[in-house]
């Protein structure tokens, strides 16, 4: 149960973007073509914001559940590959294909572990999509769309209650997938997925955070990234712009508040906390935060 989870934060985009999308026909972009992906739209729209576009790498194929894209991490070898930007959206086929809803539980957190590994623990640098409803399509209304509804809930509830407690940015998508039904030009041609135009507008839920984000920090505040080491740590986390960071807070996996201070220099002592993962939030003088992965090991 979570009993005090992390505050929700802005999502950092870097101007130099490697970035990883992870998930399921949604994210490869089932019976749409490349360009009209929605991390394609997303990378193509920022380029037009003057971001750099390293790199796009997917890991996702049509009918994956949780359990399959663990799998698919595993066989690459993304260690080292230094991504800043990764994104999540699995979970529909745990629910089409009849998954025990305590495998989702279990194995969603596991992926959001992986992502944050591959970003060096900067949860500020992954964002969760909310898994859309196909019952608004005409797939779905053949059916029963009352009960895929209800589980599409139930997944999406979770989703946003384990990244609330991560510190992970969630994006809640699926209403506009329920405007299916009214506007056809939504679906794509296989009559289940979304069209390129449907993802068009997921996109634009996305940028219009980017841009408030963007807008409303400082100049130049993020040119040089928030970071912490070592990482995993034994006694003390060291911070490289301490002069960016007003406060502190430590939370457990669960979201249990175990420490909030103000940051009086570079370093910052754990050696009071017990081996295992926790949940660091940096609380900047810009008024933003960051939020890291760390663990701490002895």
């Amino acid at each position: 149960m979570i009993l005090n989870s992390v505050q929700s934060q802005e999502l950092f985009i870097p101007q130099n973007i490697r970035y990883l999308a992870l998930g399921d026909s949604y994210t490869i972009g089932e019976s749409v073509s490349y360009h009209e992906r929605w991390p394609s739209q997303l990378c193509d729209s920022l380029a037009q914001r003057n971001y750099q576009i390293d790199t796009l790498h997917y890991i996702a194929t049509t009918g994956w559940t949780t359990q399959n894209l663990l799998n698919g991490i595993n066989n690459q070898n993304l260690e080292g590959k230094n991504f800043n930007l990764v994104s999540v959206l699995i979970g529909v086929n745990n629910q089409y294909q009849n998954k025990a809803f305590s495998l989702f539980l279990t194995q969603f957190p596991q992926l959001l572990d992986s992502a944050i590994r591959y970003v060096g623990g900067d949860t500020s640098s992954v964002f969760v999509l909310s898994i859309p409803d196909y019952a608004y399509t005409p797939f779905g209304q053949a059916s029963n769309p009352n009960q895929i509804s209800q589980e599409i809930d139930q997944y999406n509830a979770s989703k946003d209650s384990i990244c609330q407690a991560y510190g992970i940015k969630y994006f809640n998508i699926t209403p506009i997938s329920r405007q299916g039904l009214n506007q056809p030009s939504l679906v794509a041609t296989d009559g289940l997925h979304p069209s390129g135009e449907q993802y068009g507008l997921w996109v634009q839920e996305l940028l219009n955070c980017i841009d408030t984000v963007r807008t409303n920090s400082l100049d130049n505040f993020d040119t040089e990234k928030i970071e912490v080491y070592p990482n995993p740590v034994s006694s003390h986390i060291i911070i490289n712009n301490p002069d960016k960071i007003n406060s502190y807070a430590i939370y457990t996996l669960n979201g249990r508040l175990l420490v909030e201070k103000v940051l009086l220099d570079r370093q910052i002592n754990v050696q009071n906390l017990a081996n295992g993962s926790y949940i660091l939030s940096l609380k900047l003088t810009n008024g933003s935060k960051r939020n890291l992965r760390i663990i701490v090991k002895k």
